[in-house]
């Protein structure tokens, strides 16, 4: 996957190239590549904070974002779980 939004500026669209080797559903996450060649897309999204992902495969999520508490810069956090690890609000407290 190659990053690209950055490279030609653009600031609420985010994306990227990804390949997918040629194979089958077991080297593809959502898209199949059903030919003998590599396929390449263009994904293009909103660059929202944070974003939120499902991957019903496994039964897990990912949150990924930017740091609220230190705005400006560009620090970024990520995390990936069931909803079956998920602690009580009290947890730690």
């Amino acid at each position: 996957m190659g990053f690209i939004g950055t490279h030609i500026g653009a600031r609420k669209l985010g994306y990227n190239i990804t390949a997918v080797p040629a194979g089958g559903k077991d080297l593809a996450h959502q898209i199949v590549n059903t030919g003998t060649e590599e396929l390449r897309y263009l994904a293009v999204s909103t660059k929202e904070s944070p974003e939120l992902v499902d991957y019903p495969n496994s039964g897990k999520f990912g949150k990924f974002g930017i740091l609220a508490e230190r705005p400006g810069t560009g620090e970024r956090f990520a995390f990936i779980g069931r909803a079956d690890q998920s602690l009580d609000y009290w947890e730690g407290n």
